[in-house]
């Protein structure tokens, strides 16, 4: 009974013996020896502004140990994690994880910049072009005022008809991006949003110098209510302002002879003699060939015939008081008048104001008329409310 015993105990070891050596040969089951894997790491956002922090997230599957780089720092957790990190220049995070099969690596890029309008706010174009004066040109610039060429800026229209050349730019070997637009729409005005993700925003306001009537009319860069402070950012200072009616609410704001125009504003300082940024513009004369002209190609310059080819018979006409030699054609459903030279019939003066806009002129007062006509031999022959 002993001796059957004893050999079983003999059995039982060597099957023991067995087991434990199954695989020594490599035929068996082995313990993985793959290297970590870094699941997803990201920075949101990925473009910040000076003094901003941005969240650094990671998944690594199999990591005994997780580092963040450029600063070596070892995380807590080597699974999954976040922290906010606040880079001041452009800056480029690793992540790196262990274990004893080897190391996986990912790394993601933050971007601290700021946009800069290097050519101001407000441009001038024409119609059916994409030259602007000055050009469009931005730029993005790291803490410490060093361009990016990395940054992409982007862009689009929020008030216009026209073409965007491209609604993404990157800068250059010239650290400058440059935006383009054509007039090639039906709108002479334009509103461009340029910005950089997450970071800045400029609002950029494009002019064409054109004629166009109607309840939102523009004559050369303005626009019907546009402030006295757009037009300032136009057309600069005027040559003169003109109190034609003190108390009428209205002043001249005269830009002849460079611009050959004349901006009739009100509301605000007009009422006490004194123009205001607020004040709003109501009446817009032009007396230049040179500076603007209809869709249909009416100028300064114009004739009879091209107008009534134009527009047709107008639905008012007559002599203005105190300027015999002009012929006026009144197209009120327009807001458009033209002053016409009865000698040889070419249109010397365009009037745009909104339409319907009652003619009321001013001048049988004698005093009204020196103050309207003589300033400088100037003939701003305006007609107030």
């Amino acid at each position: 009974m002993l001796i059957r015993n004893t050999r079983l105990l003999v059995i039982f070891i060597s099957l023991g013996l067995l087991i434990s050596c199954w695989g020594c040969d490599g035929d068996g089951p082995t313990e993985p020896k793959n290297p970590p894997t870094i699941t997803s790491f990201t920075a949101d956002p990925a473009n910040i502004s000076p003094g901003d922090s941005t969240l650094l997230s990671y998944q690594v599957s199999g990591a005994d140990s997780v580092k963040l780089f450029p600063d070596g720092i070892k995380l807590a957790n080597a699974a999954t994690g976040s922290l906010y990190v606040k880079p001041t220049q452009l800056t480029e995070y690793i992540l790196v994880a262990y274990n004893k099969n080897g190391q996986a690596s990912d790394s993601v890029t933050v971007i601290v910049a700021s946009l800069v309008v290097l050519n101001g706010y407000y441009y001038k174009g024409e119609m059916g072009s994409d030259v602007l004066t000055p050009p469009i040109a931005l730029q993005a610039l790291e803490v410490g005022s060093v361009p990016s060429q990395d940054t992409w800026i982007f862009a689009s229209v929020i008030e216009g008809d026209g073409t965007l050349a491209a609604d993404s730019v990157q800068p250059g070997a010239d650290d400058t991006a440059y935006i383009e637009y054509n007039f090639d729409g039906s709108l002479g005005h334009a509103v461009i949003r340029t910005w950089i993700k997450d970071i800045d925003t400029a609002d950029l306001y494009l002019r064409a110098a054109t004629i166009i009537p109607g309840d939102n009319f523009q004559g050369q860069y303005a626009l019907y209510r546009d402030t006295y402070a757009l037009i300032q950012e136009f057309y600069g200072n005027p040559a003169a302002v003109v109190n034609p009616e003190p108390g009428s609410g209205y002043l001249v704001l005269d830009y002849e002879p460079s611009d050959s125009i004349v901006f009739i504003v009100g509301e605000v300082g007009a009422i006490n003699g004194q123009v205001s940024t607020m004040d709003t513009v109501y009446k817009i004369l032009i007396t230049g060939s040179q500076t603007a002209e209809t869709a249909e190609g009416i100028a300064v310059g114009a004739t009879y015939p091209e107008l009534f080819a134009a527009y047709g018979e107008p639905q008012t006409s007559g002599v203005y008081p105190g300027y015999p030699q002009d012929t006026l054609l009144y197209y009120d459903s327009l807001g458009l008048l033209f002053w016409c030279n009865k000698a040889d019939t070419v249109v010397n003066q365009i009037d745009l104001m909104a339409p319907d806009t009652p003619l009321s002129p001013l001048v049988d007062n004698p005093s009204r008329r020196g103050d309207l006509a003589t300033s400088e031999n100037k003939k701003y022959r305006l007609l107030l409310p």
